[in-house]
């Protein structure tokens, strides 16, 4: 058991170290090449009231997930994912994909740890 939880936690860190690593490669490889093709057409979908650290965030989730269930394509944040996804690369796409399982891997992961204490400490 302590074995597992080992595995557990050490795969957490892993996660959120790739998260950590995805959120400025992110912002550098995806925000700054889509947000300057945006500005040039005058076309800039995303909200001023969403700050620098938050647009990798912003970015991903509206290009990696299509529009559907996750990604009704109004928000708060973005008038127009359509516009971010096309101008976006494959590449660009799977930095994205990257950035978002890391973030899907640590929430699952996390679960995993945390409800064993949850019917530990019930009582």
């Amino acid at each position: 058991m302590d074995t597992l939880y080992l595995i557990l936690i050490l795969s957490c860190a892993i996660s959120i170290l790739s998260f950590l690593i995805a959120w400025p490669v992110v912002g550098w490889f995806v925000v700054r090449p889509i947000q300057k093709q945006l500005r040039a057409n005058k076309e800039d979908v995303t909200s001023d009231w969403v700050i620098f650290l938050y647009k990798p965030l912003v970015y991903a989730w509206a290009i990696f997930y299509p529009i559907g269930r996750f990604n009704n394509g109004t928000s708060h944040f973005y008038s127009n994912p359509e516009r971010m996804k096309v101008y976006a690369s494959k590449t660009q796409w799977w930095l994205c994909a990257w950035m978002e399982i890391s973030i899907i891997l640590i929430l699952i992961i996390m679960l995993f740890v945390l409800l064993p204490f949850y019917y530990l400490f019930r009582h």
